[in-house]
């Protein structure tokens, strides 16, 4: 995938490979944030960028 691919381009190449983005609302309506859920086939690590750093060390 090139780096100006869409949103959907990715999501779409995501879905081939079993992978499945979503978007859930965030419950408390006072916030304007919203979660991600992310269903992958079993066996595949999924990192958020956020949690890498902190997982580097386990390598």
């Amino acid at each position: 995938m090139t780096q100006d691919a869409s949103a959907d381009d990715l999501l779409d190449q995501l879905e081939d490979e079993g992978i499945w983005v979503t978007v859930v609302e965030d419950e408390d309506e006072d916030e304007d944030e919203a979660g991600r859920a992310i269903e992958a086939p079993e066996g595949l690590l999924v990192l958020r960028d956020e949690l890498i750093g902190i997982c580097e060390p386990c390598n």
